[in-house]
């Protein structure tokens, strides 16, 4: 008996579906160039080329937008879970033969057609937005992504089902809004205060990050509060998306330079990336990164000379000062300038005779002196073939 009860389940299924399939009538659908508006949507899931249909849903007018709405709201069938599990014991041809049969994943690849298709519509399926909003929390996870980008794309309208998604209990729905915000720009600025929320949910932190940083100049003054919170995870955050934001985020500069001496190494490291991001020219930014040279963490050290020698004027006047620290004939000074010049690239080249000299000094400083003279002469050697990219760390 065992053995015979997923053919009775399968008897069961079949018979059920059957008449399932009887029972549900074919919806209408206007037509198009001789197709049905759903025709031409299913036509962009594939596998044949989907220039066509694509040229066509564009040219869709409002008056069918609400075609792609009933494709939009077919539910997965019950019988979707029960054939995909039976179908997995069975071989391989009848597994197939039964999915052709009953199509249970046919609903959502529905649902995946109609966001496509309204996505390529524009400002012309607005209609469709409440729908669109649903979606985002639709168990498919591609339906949830084109959701959010067909919300982006139908105007105005659709900010409000993306910005009210951040509050869903749903991680998935949050993560699709928030890649729909991503798309909007600085239009998303609405969103600021709930993407600040989502930014210390560490689940959302990743994609609250790149909604904030595609925001750009409007979701600075809030960073900057974000700098004097005591929670280190949410300053290193807030720096980060900042240095990324760039220019625009010059505002920002004098806090995060109070920054710059902070007990958290993985701060100061944030805070020197940046700074020289956001302003070289800015006041105390050269001096502050210079400074940040002869921090006591490494890869602080690593993130201020990646800064300085990003910049020719200012990587020049870095090299002469560390010379002149060479040649002080202060020992501990000695040895940070020599590391340092090591990580300035091929901008050192002219401190090498120098280098090689404090090398001669002592046989306590060859090590050191072989490695920056090393670091230097790859970086130069690498600049001489025109490559491109960091120097190594």
């Amino acid at each position: 008996m065992r053995k015979r009860w997923p053919l009775l389940v399968l008897i069961t299924v079949v018979l059920f579906a059957g008449g399932v399939l009887l029972l549900t009538p074919r919806e209408e659908m206007a037509v198009v160039q001789g197709r049905r508006t759903s025709d031409w949507a299913m036509e962009l899931l594939g596998p044949a080329p989907t220039e066509p249909a694509e040229n066509v849903v564009r040219s869709f007018s409002a008056e069918l937008a609400p075609d792609l709405i009933k494709l939009l709201r077919h539910h997965d069938s019950l019988l979707r879970e029960p054939i995909n599990t039976i179908a997995r014991f069975l071989p391989r041809r009848l597994g197939v033969a039964l999915h052709r049969t009953f199509k249970p994943n046919q609903p959502a690849r529905h649902r995946l057609a109609a966001v496509l298709a309204l996505g390529l519509m524009g400002t012309n399926a607005v209609t469709a937005t409440p729908e669109l909003s649903k979606a985002l929390r639709d168990p498919d996870s591609n339906i949830r992504m084109y959701a959010a980008m067909a919300l982006t794309r139908v105007g105005p309208v659709g900010i409000p089902g993306l910005i009210q998604a951040l509050d869903d209990p749903s991680r998935r729905a949050r993560e699709a809004a928030m890649g729909g915000l991503v798309q909007l720009g600085s239009d998303a600025s609405p969103a600021i205060s709930k993407l600040i929320h989502c930014l210390r949910t560490p689940n959302d932190t990743p994609f609250a990050h790149a909604a904030l940083k595609s925001i750009g100049k409007p979701a600075v003054p809030a960073l900057i509060e974000l700098l004097s919170w005591d929670d280190l995870t949410i300053q290193c955050e807030a720096v980060r998306i900042l240095g990324k934001i760039g220019s625009p985020a010059r505002g920002a500069i004098p806090p995060i330079l109070a920054l710059a001496h902070h007990p958290a190494f993985e701060l100061r490291r944030h805070v020197m990336t940046s700074l020289g991001r956001i302003c070289f020219s800015c006041d105390s930014v050269p001096a502050t990164l210079r400074e940040a040279l002869n921090d006591s963490h490494r890869d602080v050290r690593i993130a201020a000379a990646a800064q300085l020698r990003s910049d020719e004027r200012i990587a020049r006047e870095t090299v002469t000062l560390l010379i002149s620290d060479l040649r002080s004939g202060i020992a501990a000074k000695q040895a940070s300038a020599v590391e340092a010049l090591g990580r300035m690239g091929a901008w050192a080249v002219p401190a090498i005779p120098e280098v090689k000299a404090w090398q001669n000094l002592s046989a306590e400083n060859s090590t050191l002196a072989e490695e920056a003279i090393r670091r230097i002469q790859n970086a130069a050697a690498s600049t001489a073939r025109g490559e491109i990219g960091d120097q190594e760390p």
